[in-house]
């Protein structure tokens, strides 16, 4: 009672200001126009600013606004040539046709362009329904359930007419001309697609005539046995190469530690050149060395080591060996007497020869033999103390990616580098064992034993002019070995037979049969110890690598050969030998080194080529299993992903009517009153923090899809453009759309709830200005993104003065996801093409029910078709190029697009009670699901591969043999240069001493 009578009561006081709240917003609750005007000033303004920029920035500074006319690697005639205005290029760029958009630029940039002008087609097709819709929804009868709308943009909607307004035929009508000429221009489109995907797909490129092949079985996995395969498929001179990727991460590091070494030598001599001071360095083992010298031995050893080892991996690829090392742990559960271990040789070895008493003198040689594999193997690949010591920010041990003693399996613990010595023991007399065959055996251990000496001696003295001598001489004895000892077992074989068949003529018969069991025995050990020999000295020098993966590529001589493996079934086992269409090999960078040798800017050579795969071999081994979780898993955080981010959604969509949340939040409304200029900036933020918000998805999502295991970068735009537009679909159109409307009229349904229907009616055509706020915001942001290119412009002056900057090689490098100006960011297609998703989904949606809405898409479509035709002219690589798919993903989900639209308006017309318009407007919702399927049947695959006759035609144009370069598909680490050194720079050579240009030549 005191408190009522020392003031008003807080509830009567609240009640008073929400309903003053309640009275001011029946002015300001439809106030549409207002906020339309503010957008189309702001930010057509913006637009403005930024063309202009733009323009007079695209002649004064062409090397970052024309960098396709001035690097060799993305040099192109129209970049070259551009003589476009000041202000013509708006136009000019339409100029350029698809054909040399294709060549030029890629078919996904033509694809894409493509997609922008069928955009526009559509808003003018919109806007010849807005000439006579505008009329009839603005002079539309007044009623008591429209009495409320009262803005001037709203009253343009379908929202201005009352329930079971005969003018609702209008609306019917505007959706047949809509839906019934994106159906007509639907196939008008797929045959340009097609016509231009043919194109595409005759012209003689690697990935063209070659398939991947997923879960190959076993016996398959080799590139013999899976060229052998698809021969017995097809015919022998079907296929010319096959290959099956191997496992390789120790000489994938090593390739990467010897790129940093010769990175650092470079940089040694470039500080050489430019102060005249030869560099030093302090090692992790505390060693002050010279950095030259250092790198200069280190690079020596990784040279060594990487073409060492990819001669022994080409050699496992081939079969060169007896054994591939899968076979390996077959036999040794066959033979679980015969240990891996090479230090554990010998005692294997005298463990077979106690099998028998008669088999100690015959099996000398064989014992010989493999002692003498295993001491050459091993001193080959030793690394030597007097390079021990690693340079800074290295670990030390395995110094350089050398194989140490460590490294190797060994029976006790080794803390110590030390190198095995190369010796021979002196071998039985073979004379006494096999005659003039143990003769001749022992003659072949001579020389095995003098080139073990001399390969021994040459490591003493590393020059490099040696080094393809002793790689070739150790791999040369490995394979004389693995003869010599075969033969020595098919030796020991025979005499012990010959001998035991000599004693069985004077022995019992059952003295016979043992000894012919014996030597039955010795001849088996014996021929299984020769068949380990080169398996052992394989796994001692690989390890685990080598193995092959359940995944390969088949190329094929003719192009209709591959054709017809794609689509067809090559295994009775489901998901066995699965065929994908293979992505492109190799793609020359465009930065700062080509395998051309090509000149970047100022005219500096480059030797060792700097290329882009479209393959990610990391995920070439999936095995089908792993795949189908990573697919649960994807799927899983996907959709855990849109609940979540329902939760932004539904807020940034309130923010758009700012003066319906104020009566939802007391502490809202109390900041409203105090700075009343708060609402239109709100409701001006709204879109743009939806659009900003949005920028963040594409890095998750992408993250979200490498679960899924894709083999290459196209697979990866595929899945992430899928998952972007169901996200644009379901966050940014319909939970905004449907949170918006149902915030917008919440004050009004909670005080009646049989008016729902008639206010979300009224609520969901306003949604069109939030919308049209939203394509202005992102077409905005595109353009500033993408003309003026801030953050490029950011990335390479900061890359000026972080990284490696002395010599032009070093400064047109990335370092640390910083890009110099000559290596551009390839175009996020996925990215893009799923904004224009929404842009269609909003013009299907509201071009029948808010005319107004096709005006502001057809100026977006026509400013953005001009703003990307310049940048894929001018800035973007054409590489990697998918080959137009995402043109067939998007039609697919267009088709999805025009159904949803359709339930959406039926929904409208339904609570606007429009019973007679309902079935004449269900028939246009059947067709549209007739034309769905009708479409999907044979068009996307027509369009997909290359029709027989015209892949006959193309393979008696050319001959794909002749121009196929052998090893296009094999690992990047495999094709690396088996030496490499570092690059003369002209400008230091003036101050280098004879040594220092010897090591650079």
């Amino acid at each position: 009672m005191e408190r009522v009578r020392g003031g008003a009561d807080p509830l009567v006081a609240g009640s008073h200001r929400h309903e003053r709240a309640l009275e001011e917003d029946q002015s300001t609750e439809f106030e549409e126009s207002e906020i339309l005007r503010d957008s189309l000033v702001i930010y057509g303004g913006l637009l403005t600013l930024i063309v202009l920029l733009f323009s007079f920035l695209r002649r004064r500074c062409p090397r970052i606004y024309n960098i396709r006319s001035w690097i060799d690697d993305l040099k192109t005639d129209l970049a070259a040539n551009d003589q476009f205005g000041f202000f013509s290029w708006l136009f000019q760029v339409y100029v350029v046709t698809d054909d040399e958009i294709m060549q030029e630029c890629g078919l996904d940039a033509a694809c894409f362009v493509r997609l922008i002008q069928m955009g526009y087609r559509l808003s003018l097709v919109g806007i010849f329904n807005a000439l006579w819709l505008l009329p009839v929804y603005l002079t539309a009868e007044d009623s008591s359930e429209t009495e409320s709308v009262s803005d001037r943009v709203v009253r343009t909607t379908v929202a201005h007419v009352p329930s079971s307004s005969p003018r609702l035929y209008a609306t019917v009508i505007a959706a047949y001309i809509l839906f019934g000429y994106t159906m007509y221009y639907t196939l008008e489109e797929f045959e340009w697609y097609t016509e231009m995907r043919h194109k595409f797909l005759r012209r003689p490129r690697a990935r063209h005539h070659t398939i991947f092949c997923r879960n190959i079985p076993k016996e398959y996995q080799s590139s013999e046995s899976l060229s052998e395969f698809f021969k017995q498929c097809f015919s022998d001179d079907a296929v010319l190469e096959a290959t099956v990727p191997l496992q390789i991460p120790n000489l994938s590091r090593l390739v990467a530690q010897r790129s940093a070494t010769l990175a650092k030598l470079e940089h040694a001599v470039a500080i050489l050149g430019r102060k005249g001071v030869r560099p030093r360095h302090i090692t992790v083992s505390g060693r002050n060395v010279d950095s030259i010298d250092h790198f200069t031995r280190r690079l020596d050893e990784q040279n060594h080591s990487v073409s060492t080892r990819i001669a022994l991996l080409e050699e496992v690829s081939k079969g060169g060996f007896k054994s591939n090392i899968a076979d390996i742990e077959v036999s040794s559960s066959e033979y679980p007497d015969m240990a891996l271990d090479p230090f554990e040789s010998e005692a294997v070895i005298d463990e077979s020869n106690q099998m028998t008493e008669g088999g100690n003198e015959n099996e000398g040689l064989l014992t010989k033999s493999i002692s003498s594999v295993f001491s050459l193997v091993a001193g080959s690949f030793i690394q030597r103390d007097d390079y021990s010591d690693g340079p800074l920010d290295e670990p030390t041990g395995r110094n350089g990616g050398v194989v140490e003693i460590d490294s190797l399996p060994s029976p006790e613990p080794r803390s110590e580098t030390r190198t095995i010595p190369i010796e021979f023991e002196e071998s039985a007399d073979l004379e006494q064992i096999g005659g003039e065959e143990g003769l001749k055996e022992n003659e072949s251990l001579s020389l095995l034993k003098n080139e073990g000496r001399a390969f021994s001696e040459s490591l003493d003295k590393p020059e490099r002019s040696n080094r393809k001598s002793i790689m070739s001489r150790s791999i040369g004895t490995v394979h004389k070995a693995t003869s010599m000892a075969t033969k020595a077992s098919t030796n020991v074989a025979k005499s012990a037979v010959t001998n035991v068949a000599k004693g069985a003529t004077f022995a019992a018969s059952n003295v016979a049969r043992g000894a012919t069991f014996a030597a039955s025995n010795v001849a088996m050990t014996a021929m299984v110890s020769a068949s380990k020999v080169s398996s052992i000295a394989q796994s001692m020098i690989l390890g685990e690598e080598g193995r092959p993966y359940s995944s390969g590529f088949v190329t094929f001589s003719k192009l209709s050969t591959a054709n017809a493996a794609l689509q067809m079934v090559q295994h009775t086992k489901p998901f066995a030998i699965d065929i994908i269409d293979a992505p492109a090999p190799q793609v020359s960078k465009r930065s700062s080194t080509t395998s051309q040798n090509v000149r970047c800017a100022n005219n500096f050579p480059h030797q060792e080529p700097m290329t882009t795969q479209d393959v990610f071999w990391f995920n070439i081994g999936r095995e089908h299993r792993d795949l189908q979780i990573g697919m649960i898993i994807s799927c899983a955080l996907t959709g855990g992903l849109c609940l979540l981010w329902t939760v932004p959604m539904s807020f940034f969509a309130s923010l758009s009517n700012a003066s319906a949340v104020r009566e939802d939040f007391d502490w809202l409304d109390d900041i409203f009153d105090r700075y009343p200029k708060l609402i239109p900036l709100l409701e001006q933020l709204a879109p743009f923090l939806v659009v900003i918000f949005n920028t963040i998805l594409p890095n998750i999502l992408e993250y979200i899809t490498m679960f899924e295991g894709p083999f290459s970068s196209g697979r990866v735009a595929a899945s992430l453009f899928v998952k972007l537009s169901a996200f644009m679909i379901i966050q940014t159109f319909f939970v905004s759309a449907i949170s918006g409307s149902v915030i917008q009229a919440i004050n009004a349904i909670l005080a009646d709830w049989s008016q729902i229907i008639d206010l979300l009616a009224n609520a969901l055509p306003a949604q069109g200005t939030y919308f049209m706020q939203i394509l202005l915001v992102s077409t905005t942001t595109s353009a500033g993104m993408e003309l003026l290119r801030p953050i490029p412009i950011a990335s390479a002056a900061l890359r000026t003065y972080i990284g490696p900057n002395l010599t032009e090689k070093e400064r047109n490098k990335s370092y640390m996801g910083l890009r110099p100006l000559c290596d551009p960011k390839e175009f996020e297609h996925a990215d893009y093409t799923s904004q224009l998703v929404l842009y269609f989904m909003c013009l299907f949606v509201f071009a029948v029910i808010s005319p107004i809405l096709p005006v502001i898409t057809a100026f977006c479509f026509a400013f953005m078709g001009a703003m990307f035709r310049q940048q894929f002219i001018h800035i973007y690589p054409k590489f990697p190029d998918s080959g137009g798919k995402l043109w067939a993903n998007f039609i697919q989900i267009m088709l999805s697009c025009m159904f949803i639209a359709q339930v959406t308006i039926f929904g409208l017309l339904g609570l606007k009670k429009g019973v007679k318009q309902l079935p004449l407007y269900i028939p246009l919702m059947c067709i549209t699901v007739l034309f769905n399927l009708y479409i999907r049947q044979n068009h996307f695959r027509v369009a997909r591969y290359l029709p027989t006759r015209e892949c006959l035609k193309a393979d008696l144009a050319r001959d794909f043999s002749t121009i196929f370069e052998r090893g296009a598909y094999v690992q990047p680490q495999l094709k690396a240069d088996k030496e490499v050194q570092p690059d003369s720079c002209p400008s230091t050579q003036g101050n280098m001493t004879d040594e220092e240009q010897f090591i650079l030549h």
